[in-house]
């Protein structure tokens, strides 16, 4: 797929001052440290977009990179919580699709090869329809895009606006983060 030509030059930005040990979503002290890489797209709304890989409503042709963020994120108890959680759930869910393809593909060959005994064919019958809408629309696509918006869910612990100079990146933050930033000389 062709896609738009860019605006601006491609940047690599790295996280270089202090940031406060607070969570810019909750406002809570950080327990530990999120490793992040957030992407921003050349889009006709910014050249510099957080998370929009289109260049427009009504034009499938995806928009070109045109930076990478990267650094460590502080994130609380309860971000953290909340990552494991959605991890643990996209991983289930991941397994149980897997277990409905593998289970599909079985049932599929050992009715194409006429392998089954004659009293499971019966049974055969009443589970391949069940099981293949189990697959479809089940797991592929729904069961797709609901573990991949869980897994997406713990890889951004912040939400970034666009970027309007490279020397600054501004964040959607809790008033307790804001107040601990600018208390940190220089912020």
């Amino acid at each position: 797929m062709e896609s738009r030509l860019r605006t601006v030059e491609p940047l690599e930005l790295e996280i270089a001052q202090e940031i406060p040990d607070v969570c810019s979503r909750h406002g809570r002290p950080a327990v530990s440290k999120m490793r992040f890489r957030t992407t921003f797209y050349n889009t006709l709304d910014h050249p510099r977009h957080p998370g929009k890989p289109t260049s427009s409503r009504f034009d499938d042709r995806a928009a070109p990179a045109s930076t990478l963020l990267v650094g460590d994120w502080p994130i609380c108890d309860q971000c953290e919580r909340s990552n494991r959680w959605c991890r643990r759930i996209a991983a289930i869910l991941a397994y149980v699709m897997g277990a409905i393809l593998i289970n599909f593909v079985v049932v599929c060959a050992a009715g194409w090869a006429e392998i089954t005994p004659e009293w499971a064919r019966n049974i055969g019958e009443i589970v391949v329809i069940p099981l293949a809408l189990a697959v479809f629309p089940g797991t592929i696509p729904i069961g797709l895009l609901v573990a991949m918006l869980f897994f997406r869910k713990t890889t951004q612990p912040v939400t970034f606006r666009p970027i309007d100079d490279e020397k600054f990146v501004f964040v959607q933050a809790h008033p307790g983060f804001r107040d601990a930033m600018r208390a940190i000389p220089g912020g």
